[in-house]
């Protein structure tokens, strides 16, 4: 399983009474039942498509701002205007796109919870992934202290709200994991 397609089975969940749900915005929005298996498969290819675009177009973006404005502690009101310009024309297209997919569906009353995503996750990204990730973010959360404390407080804390709340994330997946695989162990003895 890919990478995207692991983050967007965390979006689709079963009901109560056993029909598919896909939630387009995650815990922000509204689930749409989805009456049969071509259109879940839609709606998940639409979804990765959009969750590689905005990656792909946040790191094709983010190397052209810097090769254009320098790095981003030297950045004045224009890149980040830029970066901000490009942010909701994506947020745009995304609303666009979800409403192509899921314009005709019916809305569920059911909700998907932060609980649901993490609870998903676990069970479907590998600890191989996992731990780089948290290593990673844990890395990056202190050179964004480390920019807090030589001046540069507007990317260091947004840099640290931002990899701090992933690697919050990624460390309850882990511990949802230990948790899995502490019940499997009682199961089994």
């Amino acid at each position: 399983m890919s990478f995207y397609a692991r983050a967007i089975s965390a979006m689709f969940k079963t009901d109560e009474a056993g029909r598919r749900v896909g939630f387009p915005y995650g815990a922000f929005g509204p689930g749409y039942l989805l009456p049969d298996s071509a259109s879940e498969e839609k709606m998940q290819r639409v979804l990765s498509l959009l969750q590689a675009g905005g990656f792909t177009a946040v790191w094709i973006g983010y190397g052209l701002l810097r090769i254009v404005f320098g790095a981003p502690e030297m950045w004045g009101a224009k890149p980040w205007s830029v970066a901000l310009a490009v942010s909701v024309v994506y947020f745009i297209l995304y609303h666009v796109a979800v409403k192509a997919v899921a314009g005709g569906l019916t809305k569920a009353t059911v909700r998907l919870r932060y609980s649901d995503i993490a609870q998903n996750q676990s069970q479907s990204v590998s600890r191989v992934l996992l731990m780089p990730f948290i290593v990673l973010s844990a890395l990056i959360v202190g050179g964004s202290v480390w920019l807090i404390l030589v001046g540069q407080m507007l990317l260091g804390t947004v840099c640290l709200v931002f990899f701090g709340a992933v690697m919050l994330h990624a460390c309850y997946i882990f511990v949802l994991q230990l948790k899995g695989a502490r019940r499997a162990d009682l199961r089994i003895t």
